[in-house]
């Protein structure tokens, strides 16, 4: 994947969640941040603030938790 590297890449950069009682691996949001300015679509530029700003949240301990996926430790 451009700007994470190969599967193995991938998969350390991704975070198991707990999805009702699935558990699966999601691309972590900085590794997301990175896939998306490597591919360099305008497209992605609106997303990319907004995922900017989660990982903002996130760094000041503000990260609400969803009702719907929770990070499996």
């Amino acid at each position: 994947m451009k700007g994470v590297g190969d599967y193995a890449a991938v998969d350390a950069a991704s975070d198991t969640v707990r999805y009702g009682d699935l558990q699966v691996k999601i691309l972590s949001v900085d590794a997301l941040i990175r896939a998306k300015r490597a591919a360099g679509r305008p497209k992605d530029e609106p997303g990319l603030i907004e995922l900017e700003a989660i990982r903002q949240v996130r760094a000041h301990g503000n990260d609400p938790k969803s009702e719907t996926a929770d990070k499996v430790s």
